[in-house]
């Protein structure tokens, strides 16, 4: 518990700086005592987006991190579905084989459980993948994006030194990165190819980025990506300079910050 406080401290008065002012941490973090609060958290800020007036375009990352809140979401839409009609959601990242892989595990965490219309979801089409930019732009952008971190600092589908920061979405081979294999056998796949992402500049036209890290074996990446220059081999170092991230941290994920790590997050 003295460790949380201590932590938590640190936080505060990293968040009491400041957005957008020269030497100051740009995003606001968030630390919560449990994967509990967490998820209770990340749900909270959903629900609240989500139940804003007209048309709301969502892009909601998948995996073990956001399972949490999801469940939380999912109960409270399944109360009255014709509520969050006005929601759309978006994928940011698919791949060419396995065919449909990121879709699939968004539709058993995501659209399946929120009830979603078909004519709501719009997955990247891998033959016209710009298309999905263009279509978000139509609609008014994306509302809010709900990302997870990986052990490596990846962000999206935006792998160490595969990551392009000034693209909106881009391709990659992932047999030519030396994480390949060990990415392989995480997912049980014989393998996988032609990944398509969102890159950060998506996400600078973002209204709201969330971030949630849960885990002490996400502590490692929490202090690279805040510690660390910014560079493709710790894609995550680059969320530093969005104004418009949260980064919500359960207190194993945050248990290596200290003072001097935050200091040195300041841009």
């Amino acid at each position: 518990m003295n460790g949380l406080r201590k932590v938590g401290k640190v936080i505060a008065a990293a968040n009491a700086l400041g957005p957008k002012s020269e030497g100051k941490l740009r995003m606001k973090i968030i630390l919560e005592e449990s994967y509990e609060k967490l998820s209770e958290t990340l749900a909270m800020i959903m629900i609240g987006e989500m139940s804003k007036v007209g048309r709301v375009n969502v892009d909601f990352t998948d995996g073990v991190s956001p399972v949490g809140a999801y469940e939380i979401v999912a109960k409270k839409i399944q109360e009255d579905p014709e509520r969050y009609r006005n929601v759309h959601y978006y994928n940011h990242g698919e791949t060419t084989y396995p065919a449909n892989f990121v879709s699939a595990m968004l539709k058993k965490q995501v659209f399946d459980p929120f009830m979603v219309p078909e004519e709501n979801i719009h997955l990247i089409d891998v033959n016209h993948p710009h298309k999905q930019v263009e279509d978000i732009e139509a609609a008014g952008g994306l509302d809010l994006s709900v990302l997870g971190i990986g052990a490596d600092a990846h962000f999206c589908i935006n792998y160490p030194d595969a990551t392009k920061f000034d693209k909106l979405i881009y391709k990659y081979e992932p047999k030519d990165y030396d994480w390949y294999e060990e990415c392989c056998q995480k997912y049980g796949l014989d393998e996988f190819r032609s990944v398509y992402t969102f890159g950060f500049k998506m996400l600078t036209k973002t209204k709201r980025v969330v971030m949630i890290v849960n885990g002490a074996n996400k502590a490692q990446a929490v202090k690279n990506m805040l510690t660390q220059p910014i560079s493709a081999h710790y894609p995550a170092t680059i969320l530093r300079c969005l104004d418009n991230l949260t980064l919500i941290l359960d207190a194993d994920a945050a248990s290596l910050l200290t003072e001097e790590d935050l200091a040195n997050a300041r841009l």
